[in-house]
Formats: structure tokens, sequence, C-alpha cells
């Protein structure tokens, strides 16, 4: 050590002639030293040297080659110092070295003989270049982080030179994801376009030429290649198209995504919603056939109802208990049928409105009547309220279908009924709030568990309720009255503070204010006319129902002949010359559609008037009524009272 630290006295003393290169030495800001080729240690020192590895200069001046240099020997280190030769080429290289502190710094070595003093000694820069490393370490694992990003994502990256002949260079990932050979990193443009799908090739081709020749930066494509196994995958495209001032295109970099899980995802989800399709128009089919079916037993059983009514003085008491068990549960199965019915028709958009303004005192009291018997027999105290000034134009009005809208009241009032105990109450108030009407419909029955609420309004649910005794039906009443006054523009909604506390249904519709319009003396409205005997040809396969509906019409004073199916129906018209036909649809062999046909085309017969009675009563049904000639479309089990009314009323095409 001691021979060291005299070497480098006796070199300083020696070439004090040298003064500019101790300076230049000395103000280096990079660590630079000088060394004996034949000697371990250091010769001299810059105060740079000192700092970059943070020890002080007496403690630099003890170290051998041995002590900084962390990745060789110092038998290596000597070695290379040896091989030094003056006046040849520097040599670099990198190496690591170790700090006073234990730590390592990344270090970039400059080596090369100089002559000083007349003595040949080692000249050595070292470029501490820890800060480049990481970075660059950090950036690997950038880009291990971003392949494995792409691999996982199936992204692979590409650059189309769009000066040359659009030659496109591919990424590692790009090449894994098209099944391409690791050294397919660039490729022609015919290349690319030979993968491209047989049924996609020409509008790609198209496409990128397209966008190339536009002025737009945004390039997007979807489309299918052929990889050369022969797999179809779906590529997704996005790129930016790098332009010239002048607009000139320069190169498209971008990103092809693998979307085939997608699409197919896609193709599977379409296929599924085509089998919910098929299946929702096959349970439309079977609902209207249901109806049908079921419409069909039940007309005669209601014209005989209807019949026994009329004979009610002259029966039994027991008989007549009887027919009111009968007449009721028939009834209540004819609305069973069509609620199920109304569910189909809303949840395929085939219920039509027919709005008019409509006076909401109307639809409440018509919607009360409809349930009285219900209440009554419950024993229900029912409050009303509801204002009905003697003007017209100061009552509460709202635009809808009054058909429609009597059934969403009557349907909450008959909810409210069936949840409330025998000697419960029952309240309905019409209200107004801003421009809004409102009916509330309040119970004091069985109430709402808090977690039933949000379903309360999906077909067939019931709830927790559903348990509770004598609570029949489908538990579609509530869908069809929420769905119906949102196709009214309106909505409706429930609560109850828990099991036990009723329940409160409102219903609010946008409120309108009608016209005023002055009565005269003129427009007195003339007392209803007894029904004008009608001679009533009666065509239907079912005998029952065609039998007890030409009872009825007898009883009325009316002329009937019956027919059990569509043969000779023109000649048996003409021979007949009804005035009204009730015409099943559902005939065997030719359907009532076609046979209203032939009789609209005999002249003979101008002015008959065609009313259509099915068990089909769909939107597409009616609309096909009328098509063929109808007049009128009424749905088995036949109303009576509504018959009894068309066959009263002049005659105009009206779809009852």
């Amino acid at each position: 050590m001691a021979a060291r630290g005299n070497a480098r006295r006796g070199l300083l003393k020696a070439s004090l002639s040298d003064e500019p290169f101790w300076t230049f030495f000395s103000a280096l800001p990079v660590g630079a030293v000088l060394f004996d080729p034949e000697a371990d240690g250091f010769v001299a020192f810059n105060d740079a040297a000192c700092a970059q590895l943070g020890y002080t200069r007496d403690a630099f001046a003890r170290l051998g080659i041995g002590d900084i240099d962390a990745m060789r020997s110092s038998a290596e280190l000597l070695q290379a110092r040896r091989q030094l030769k003056l006046n040849s080429a520097p040599q670099r290289f990198h190496t690591r070295q170790r700090a006073a502190d234990g730590s390592s710094r990344e270090v970039d070595v400059t080596l090369q003989s100089i002559v000083l003093a007349g003595k040949t000694l080692g000249y050595s820069v070292w470029h501490d270049v820890t800060d480049r490393e990481d970075a660059i370490e950090k950036l690997r694992a950038r880009e291990k982080e971003l392949a494995r990003v792409q691999r996982i994502g199936r992204i692979g990256g590409f650059e189309v030179d769009l000066q040359h002949g659009f030659v496109s260079h591919q990424s590692p990932e790009y090449l894994r994801l098209h099944d391409l050979a690791e050294n397919a990193t660039s490729e022609s443009h015919e290349g690319w376009i030979q993968r491209l799908h047989p049924e996609d090739r020409e509008r790609m081709v198209r496409h990128f030429r397209d966008s190339i020749a536009g002025t737009l930066r945004d390039y997007a494509a979807e489309y299918r290649v052929v990889t050369p196994a022969g797999d179809i995958r779906w590529i997704s495209s996005l790129a930016e198209i790098e332009r010239a001032a002048d607009g000139r295109p320069l190169r498209m970099i971008g990103a092809h995504i693998d979307v085939s899980a997608l699409r197919n995802a896609e193709t599977e989800l379409a296929s599924h919603a085509a089998r919910l399709e098929e299946a929702d128009r096959r349970k439309d089919e079977f609902l209207a056939m249901l109806g049908h079916e079921l419409r069909n037993p039940l007309a005669p059983i209601l014209s005989v109802c209807d019949w026994l009514r009329s004979k009610a003085p002259d029966l039994a008491p027991d008989v007549v208990a009887a027919h009111d068990v009968i007449d009721r549960q028939a009834r209540h199965l004819r609305v069973l049928v069509d609620e199920l019915l109304d569910v189909a028709r809303i949840n395929t958009g085939r219920i039509a409105l027919k709005c008019e303004t409509v006076d909401l005192g109307d639809v409440v009291l018509a919607a009360v009547e409809q349930v009285r018997d219900l209440m009554s027999r419950q024993r229900h105290r029912f409050e009303l309220a509801l204002a009905q000034p003697p003007e017209p134009s100061d009552r509460i009005h709202v635009r809808g279908d009054l058909a429609r809208l009597i059934q969403v009241v009557s349907n909450l009032l008959n909810n409210a009924a069936k949840y409330t105990d025998p000697g419960g109450i029952v309240k309905l108030a019409v209200t107004t709030e801003d421009n809004e009407a409102r009916v509330l419909v309040q119970d004091s029955g069985v109430g709402i568990p808090a977690e039933s609420l949000p379903q309360i309004f999906d077909p067939f649910a019931k709830g927790a309720r559903q348990s509770h005794p004598a609570r029949d039906g489908l538990g579609v009443g509530l869908s069809l009255a929420h769905r119906i006054t949102q196709l009214h523009g309106g909505r409706l909604w429930a609560h109850s503070d828990g099991p036990g506390k009723g329940s409160c249904f409102t219903v609010a519709l946008p409120r309108v204010h009608p016209p005023v319009v002055a009565v005269t003396s003129s427009t007195a409205v003339a007392p209803s006319r007894p029904a004008a005997a009608c001679r009533v040809l009666i065509v239907d396969d079912n005998i029952d129902a065609a039998e007890s509906m030409a009872v009825l019409l007898q009883m009325d004073g009316h002329d009937t002949r019956v027919l059990h199916d569509g043969k000779d129906i023109v000649e048996q018209a003409l021979e007949y010359r009804p005035d009204v036909v009730l015409l099943d649809i559902g005939l065997p062999g030719r359907d009532g559609f076609d046979l209203a046909g032939d009789l609209r085309r005999a002249p003979e017969l101008v002015g008959l008037r065609l009313i259509a009675v099915t068990g089909y009563g769909q939107e597409d049904d009616r609309r096909r009524a009328q098509e063929s000639g109808f007049d009128q479309h009424l749905i088995k089990p036949v109303d009576y009272s509504k018959l009894k009314t068309l066959l009263r009323a002049p005659q105009a095409s009206v779809q009852a």
C-alpha cells in the first residue's frame, strides 16, 4: 500500500509539466482513474470517482480493483490490465461496481493506455448509467407486461408502410394471433389479402383502399381471416393513418383484436333469441288455441245460464242456487282466459288502444260495478271518494281506452277484495295532483312484504300472499294493470307497511281538459228501443253452443236457423235471407274467414250483417276478421247483453 502511495506521489511530482491534463482530469464530471497496468489499485483518481461510489479520497486510495468491480475477480481484472497496448483503440464495456454502502452501480467503462511523464499508464473513465439501466429494465418489464396483456386479450400490433407497397410489420402477439411463423414479422399486402376470408375479401380490400385514399385518420374494420391451419377467426382492426401535410398517407399503425369468442357468442345469442322467439310464437299460438278450446265449451254453458236466469221465477230455490254457482264460476273462468290472452297480447305488442277523452268518474263507476258482487259476498265495507260535478267539463278526464282503463281499476279492486278478509275495508279515491289524475285503491288486507314489492307487478307473481286462503287466480291481474297503465303513458305503483297492514295501489294518468260542447235540444238522446226482431243464421260446429244461442235469441223474439258446418252456406242464406249471420271461425273444412268472403261476394246478400263468433280473440284475429268482411267480432263465450246491443244497433263496422 505504501509503495502504491509513493508511486502516485512520484508520478504527480514528475508530471507537474502536464498541468493541463490534471486540470482536465480533476474537472471531469464522471469518474476517472489512472492505474499501473502491472499492478493492482489506482495511481490517481478524481473526486467524481470517489463521489460516484461514495468513498472519501483516503478510503478510495486504499482500494484494489477487485474491491470495486462486482462482476469479475481481481485476477481477471489484472489480466485485462496487462493486455492493454499503447496506441490501441479504446476498450469499451459494461460492468457493475460495488459502492461503499454495498449497493451496486451500473457503469459503462472506457479503457485505454496513455503515456504520462514518460510512463505508460492505464486510463479509465466510468460513466454511471444506473438510472439508464433502471429505466431500461423498467421498460423491459413494461414490455413484458404489455406482451402478456396482448396475449391475454388476443391483441396484436401492426404497422403498414403506405408509401412503399403497403408492406406490413407485425408484433409477436400479432403472429401468434394469426398463427403465423415467428419469423414472419413482415408481410406483403397481397399476403394479407390472401389470408382474408373469401366472403369478406372484396369488401375489405375496397374498405382499405377507400380509407387510405380519403382524409380520415381513424380506421376500423371487422372481418374474418383464415389461419394456415384452416381455422376461421374474427378480427377487429383498429388503427390510425398518419398523413403528410398534403394529406398523403404515410403509414398505418394499429392493433388486431381477436373477437372470435364475442362473435361466436353473438351468433349463439342470436340463435338463442330466435329459439326464444319461436317458443314465444308457439306459446302465443298455444294460448290462442287454448282460449278457443276453453271458450267453446263455455259458450253453451253461459248461454244456458242466461236462459235459466230468465226462468228463475219458475225454478225451485235450490236450482236457482245451483244456477248461480255455475254462472259465477263460468264467468270467472272466462275472465281467467281473457287475462291469459291479454298477457300474451301485451307481451308481443299486439294490443291496440282505442283512445278517446274519458271521464275518469265513468271508469271508476263501471269498475266498481264489476266487483260489487265479489265485495258483497266478502262483506267488505267499501268507501268511494269521487266527486262528480254536474257539468261534464268540470270533471276529471284522461285520454285513453275506456274498456282498458276500466280493466285497470277493476283489477285493482278485485285484487283488494281478494286479499282483504271478510268484513275488511276497501277504499277508492279519485284525486288530482299537478297535471295528473290519480286513482287510489286502498285495503285493510294481508299487506305485502317489503321483499315482494319490487316483483308485485311481474306476471304470475303472487309473492308471499299466495299461501293466503281463497286467493284464486293466475297472478296476472296486477301485471296487466301495470302494463296497460304504461301503454297510456301513466304510472302504477304499490305501497304497503308490511304483512297484515294492508296495501295501497296508485294509478297516475296524464290529465286532459275536454273542449266544452254546447248542448242543444236537438242533441237529446232518444230512449233505447227494444230490439227489432231479426232473422239470425247461426253457423257453429259446437252443437250445444249453437242450439243454446238459438234458444236465447228465440226467447227475445228473433227467428233463427242453425247450421253446424259451412257447406252450402250461401245457398242456405239465399233461401233463408237472414238479417244477421253469427259465424264461427274455427269450422271444419273451410274456416269462417273464407265463408265470409263467399257471403260478401253474393250480390243478393248485400246489407247482410256478419258477426264473427269465435274463441280466437287476438288482435291479428280481429284484423283478419275485418279484412274478411265481418262487421263485428265477438269472443266466445259471447256476452249475450253485448250481442243484444249489437242486434239493436244500426249496422256499422264496429269491433266489439
